[in-house]
């Protein structure tokens, strides 16, 4: 069916497992979605050039029903120079330093790219289709293959003094182990679904078959398995502990756990809220609603679709600045 008025946005979540996808209307209708492997490990130009491919391809499907795409927003796991939409680094893509994602996929597809962390994009896509909808302060955790986090005010993220706020993922909450930004402990070396499946078959001995999904350890779950209760048990504590310090500082609204492990629904709900209940002021433990993403696995692809729509996000002051000096005709084309 054609389009009312000819228009969609793209968004899309790369992250070191798989790049996910949304199509999305003027009306913020969902048009269509898809789930492709990332296969990171083929290297970064190999993985770059097959990105540019799938955004073309999808265009192309678009264009076939009507629809034109102008813009796509991108949401990328790391750290984001907001100037120029380059990812400085990423703790889940080993070796990618300042990867201009921005320009490639600008050159590559022709389209207006707005290029995000993909945490700061879930959890603004919670914000706007999903379960922290009429929401003025909403944090968030995403749970995958690593952690990340995000703070949205009024519908804006927040992004803190030089556009690198909340990397959540990076509290310490032990000693050990070791983490690639330099700290020990940090959340997502803790609980992620990396760690949660790590600690499985620490517990379970090498001889152990192989699990490589988060369903296969749930399904042990059911079945009874003490060793896999316990993996996602501790994961489970480390993440409550997490919201507790977050809630305490940042008194949100709504705080929402997204991505792949916030399938597990309960498992990590009840440990958090007992933890708030148990350790705050009454008052932030009845003003404050820890719940799971409604997106599923595509929050992050409808945060990213958002900030396509709207050009790009309010960014500090000095990095609007150095935005507007670098790249000034790129910033006019975002904003028309």
């Amino acid at each position: 069916m054609p389009f009312e008025n000819g228009t969609a946005v793209l968004g899309i979540d790369f992250g070191a497992t798989n790049v996910k996808g949304v199509l999305v209307d003027a009306q913020g209708q969902t048009l269509g979605r898809f789930i492709e492997p990332s296969n990171i490990h083929d290297g970064q130009e190999a993985t770059l050039g097959r990105l540019g491919g799938l955004v073309k391809e999808k265009v192309a499907h678009a264009g076939a029903m009507g629809a034109r795409i102008e813009s796509m927003g991108l949401g990328v796991c790391g750290p984001v120079n907001q100037a120029d939409g380059t990812v400085t680094e990423s703790p889940v893509l080993p070796g990618w330093k300042d990867v201009p994602f921005m320009q490639v996929l600008s050159d590559a597809t022709g389209l207006r790219v707005v290029v995000d962390n993909d945490s700061n994009a879930a959890v603004l896509g919670e914000w706007w289709k999903g379960a922290a909808q009429g929401s003025s302060v909403v944090a968030g955790l995403t749970l995958g293959t690593g952690i990340g986090g995000g703070l949205v005010i009024d519908g804006q993220i927040y992004r803190g003094a030089s556009g690198l706020a909340g990397e959540f993922g990076h509290i310490s909450l032990a000693a050990e182990p070791p983490c690639p930004c330099g700290g020990h402990g940090c959340l997502g070396r803790l609980a992620s679904a990396t760690a949660t499946l790590a600690r499985y078959h620490d517990l379970v001995g090498a001889e152990s078959p192989m699990l490589t999904s988060l369903a296969d350890l749930a399904t042990l779950v059911e079945s009874g398995d003490a060793a896999a209760r316990k993996s996602i048990q501790i994961s489970a504590d480390y993440v409550a502990e997490a919201v507790l310090m977050l809630v305490n500082c940042l008194n949100p609204e709504v705080f929402v756990l997204c991505g792949g492990m916030a399938l597990l629904g309960d498992a990590l709900l009840i440990p958090a809220r007992k933890r708030l209940n148990a350790s705050t002021f009454r008052q932030l433990r009845q003003d404050t609603r820890i719940v799971a993403g409604e997106l599923g696995l595509f929050s992050g692809c409808f945060g990213a679709a958002l900030l396509a729509s709207s050009g790009e996000n309010v960014l500090p002051k000095k990095i609007e600045k150095a935005r507007s000096s670098t790249r000034p005709g790129h910033l006019k084309e975002l904003r028309n």
